[in-house]
């Protein structure tokens, strides 16, 4: 592993450069308020970049939660 969840966007930009594919969606954030009831709070941006190094390499996803690296995993 060349990256991890500890760093920023900019350093994963500098090891592995642009992602091959990249997802962005929005996602509804919710709380309780004091009655118990769910409201919405606000959003969530949530990015998914694909890197493949190689043809016989695996598809890793580095995801993205409001400008913050959340997780790094294979994309099977």
């Amino acid at each position: 592993w060349i990256v991890n969840e500890s760093m920023t966007i900019d350093e994963i930009l500098q090891k592995c450069g642009e992602p091959q594919n990249k997802e962005i969606s929005k996602q509804d954030v919710f709380a309780k308020n004091p009655a118990g009831y769910s409201t919405k709070r606000g959003e969530q941006v949530i990015e998914r970049w694909y890197y493949k190094p190689s043809s016989g390499s695996l598809t890793m996803m580095v995801k993205i939660m409001d400008g913050k690296v959340t997780s790094i995993e294979r994309a099977d």
